[in-house]
């Protein structure tokens, strides 16, 4: 049997894609024999990709993204084929994206990304193969045209899995014909490096022990433009930097970026935003910067595992502070964040960077900080039992759902 993991970016230092490919392949291969393909749609990691496909033993296949160049380009057209005669040649086709149909992006880009998120699933009507979408935050759904457009496509799907919390009210406004399912996200199993590892790579920072708290800035987050100028979001390389300025006093620093690009690129790079920062405490032994860009998403999950205290402007750091049981607080662009959080603990921080001012956000992280009696252990082991349950129940859904369809032919 072959099969088609689709929508996925591009994996090297991709710790989102990562998070999801690593534990779903895990999970097909104790149900299946099959050959398994991983769809990428940015080849400008293609030579390190390649390689960490060997090491996961699946093949890698190119997904060009959607744009009017494809109707004029030749070498553009000749992508556009291939993909669509390679894709002729899978027995089954699950988007493991980690989000899709975000109607807030700017009107030219939002247009093309709903035609990229759509295209493995009109091929596989075409071509008549079974086609489900994973577990994913999905929205928000903004225009009456758009609105109808993600309607029609989800109603085409078996089902539909959400992720949980806020996310799955987006979607029941739909109202959609299929039934529709929450589940939360599979990165939340995902299997750390080992203590010992990170312990000795931490070691190459720190020579002295002592608290740690880490730091996960974000470029999406430092490219908010709202009309209040003072919220968090305009503000966000002064917010890092009085937290660091602040926190560096009594303990050490990790900047931890946890979405590196070409480590020079201030709109898609946090390892470019996090030298910025990084700049201003040279000085300071206490301020370190995590700059290395081999790490697996594992690896940073034991790092970050070994944190006495993290804030983070990432939704896979965040996955990887509340599965390794660490006291986190997050700065947020999207309710993703909210839901996630809500899946571990009753009493949290979430900061909105859109509407939230500095001080506010200052001087929550602060409390915080200080004050620990949200910070619940034994509560979130509980309902990580709870999670990984929920997480092999979505798997099997698929399952299920398409050995009933090879039943029936």
């Amino acid at each position: 049997m072959k099969v088609l993991l689709t929508d996925l970016a591009y994996l090297h230092h991709n710790y989102g894609a990562q998070g999801i490919l690593i534990p779903f392949v895990d999970a097909l291969r104790k149900k299946y024999f099959a050959k398994i393909t991983v769809s990428i749609s940015d080849k400008k990691f293609w030579k390190e990709d390649i390689k960490f496909a060997r090491e996961k033993d699946f093949e890698l296949l190119y997904k060009p993204r959607w744009n009017f160049s494809k109707y004029f380009n030749s070498e553009k057209k000749r992508e556009h084929k291939n993909f669509q005669e390679k894709f002729k040649e899978y027995d089954l086709v699950i988007d493991i994206s980690g989000i899709e149909f975000i109607g807030d992006l700017p009107f030219l880009m939002k247009w093309k990304d709903l035609q990229n998120s759509l295209l493995a699933q009109k091929l596989a009507i075409k071509n008549k193969i079974p086609y489900y979408k994973f577990t994913k935050s999905y929205g928000p759904f903004e225009g009456i045209f758009y609105r109808k457009i993600s309607q029609k496509y989800l109603n085409l799907l078996p089902f539909v899995q959400v992720r949980t919390g806020k996310n799955l009210v987006a979607i029941e406004n739909l109202k959609l014909k299929v039934n529709l399912f929450s589940f939360p996200d599979i990165s939340l199993v995902l299997e750390p490096a080992s203590e010992k590892w990170a312990e000795s790579y931490l070691a190459k920072y720190f020579s002295e022990e002592g608290r740690i708290i880490g730091i996960s800035p974000s470029v999406v987050i430092n490219n908010i433009s709202e009309v209040d100028n003072n919220c968090c979001g305009n503000n966000h390389l002064f917010l890092v930097e009085k937290l660091i300025n602040n926190f560096s006093k009594d303990n050490k620093i990790l900047i931890l970026p946890h979405s590196v690009g070409d480590g020079e690129n201030l709109k898609t790079c946090d390892l470019a935003l996090s030298k910025q920062i990084y700049k201003k405490f040279l000085n300071n032994k206490n301020v370190k910067m995590v700059e290395d860009e081999n790490l697996t998403y594992q690896q940073v999950r034991a790092v970050i595992g070994k944190l006495d205290f993290y804030i983070t402007s990432r939704y896979h750091a965040l996955a990887s502070a509340l599965n390794m049981k660490i006291p986190v607080v997050s700065l947020s662009w999207h309710q993703k964040y909210e839901d996630l959080m809500n899946s571990y603990l009753d009493d949290f921080l979430v900061v909105n960077s859109r509407k939230t001012n500095v001080d506010t956000a200052y001087q929550k992280i602060m409390e915080y900080h200080q004050n620990r009696n949200w910070f619940k252990p034994d509560l979130m082991r509980k309902n990580q039992k709870i999670i990984s349950k929920k997480i092999m129940e979505s798997t099997e859904m698929i399952w299920n759902h398409f050995d009933e369809l090879k039943r029936k032919i």
